[in-house]
This record gives C-alpha cells, sequence and structure tokens, in this order.
C-alpha cells in the first residue's frame, strides 16, 4: 500500500470498453491516468499484443513509461515529459 490507500482491481476489458465509448467511468479514468494520479500501474503484459493494444492499453502507454517487467507483468511510472497536477514523487 502506497500513501495509505487502497489498491483498485479494474477489469480491464470493461474499463477499454467504457473508454471506447466514453462513459463516465472511462472518462473518469482517462483524467486519473493523464493527471498521473497512480504512482506507478501495473499491467499484464502479451508481448505479442504491442501492435493490437485496446483503448486502455494505449492510454496507459501513451501517458506511463515502462519501469520494470517482471513476467507476465509490466510496472509503469508516470512519464516525465508530462507535467501533471498531481505529482505524489
Amino acid at each position: 500500500m502506497l500513501y495509505d490507500e487502497r489498491p483498485l482491481l479494474l477489469d480491464a476489458f470493461n474499463l477499454s470498453r467504457f473508454i471506447r465509448e466514453g462513459t463516465p467511468a472511462g472518462r473518469d479514468l482517462e483524467q486519473r491516468l493523464r493527471r498521473h494520479d497512480f504512482a506507478f500501474v501495473i499491467v499484464r503484459e502479451d508481448p505479442l499484443a504491442s501492435q493490437n493494444r485496446n483503448d486502455l492499453d494505449r492510454l496507459i502507454h501513451s501517458t506511463y513509461d515502462v519501469s520494470a517487467v517482471r513476467r507476465p507483468f509490466v510496472v509503469l511510472v508516470p512519464r516525465a515529459d508530462s507535467s501533471p497536477a498531481n505529482d505524489r514523487r
């Protein structure tokens, strides 16, 4: 646990759909990722899927950079080239 916060467990399939459809939950997650509200994001990565990323994967990889790979997981941290409104580091 970081910052005494509870972890988020996300259903990646439905969240990708929510982002694509612009639902309130999808818009909320997109804003939080763009603001770098998360100190890091952990995803299960398919090494063959880089060409076929869904909406959620593309959003994460456009706002966060890979920090570590511990197969089958990838740890991403906020991109340094963005100016997050809420930098906790």
